[in-house]
């Protein structure tokens, strides 16, 4: 290729590279990949012998589509690859039912202790503390009253106000038909 055309490339690549790449970003979300796209983009151009030029209109509407394509064939293989290899281990798990099960077990015992956590963190210290002592001690409401110098009306206006929440929250990991 002569020179013009190199030089015109290389002002092009100059001008458009780090647009392009937050262009990317905003489909795929991970910076190292916009970087290699980008530089797959630009191969392309280069490749081809297009004749785009930096600072123009018409190349910048060119680069930006062509940007798009190449966002949305790297989600689309993305997305088949992914696919592809969760079913192939689907198999490997379904094979095993009580695998399956305890697997959800798991996973919805974490969802439950997870928001038990974010529920009674939400409340200041001295009530999530009475609250806590309150249930997971040996200690009744009488003992907690009196370390924490409060009425019992107030022992029980907070374990009501935290119990209200955390079954809010948890309403939909238990069923009410029993």
């Amino acid at each position: 290729m002569d020179t013009k055309i190199n030089t015109d490339f290389d002002e092009l690549y100059r001008y458009y590279r780090n647009p392009v790449v937050r262009f990317l970003y905003t489909f795929v979300r991970n910076v190292a990949v916009c970087e290699e796209l980008m530089q797959d983009i630009f191969m392309a151009i280069y490749k081809k012998n297009i004749g785009l030029r930096a600072n123009d209109l018409q190349s910048q509407k060119y680069l930006f589509v062509m940007a798009r394509s190449f966002a949305l064939d790297y989600i689309r293989r993305e997305t088949r690859r992914n696919k592809k290899l969760y079913e192939s281990i689907l198999p490997e798990i379904n094979k095993d039912d009580i695998l399956n099960s305890s697997l959800e077990d798991y996973y919805i015992e974490g969802e439950v202790i997870s928001s038990l956590h974010d529920v009674i963190n939400s409340f200041p210290e001295n009530e999530r503390d009475i609250f806590l002592e309150t249930h997971l001690t040996n200690e009744g409401k009488n003992k907690v009253r009196e370390k924490y110098k409060i009425s019992l009306y107030k022992i029980n206006k907070i374990d009501e106000k935290i119990s209200t929440r955390i079954k809010r929250k948890l309403k939909n990991y238990y069923n009410n038909d029993s």
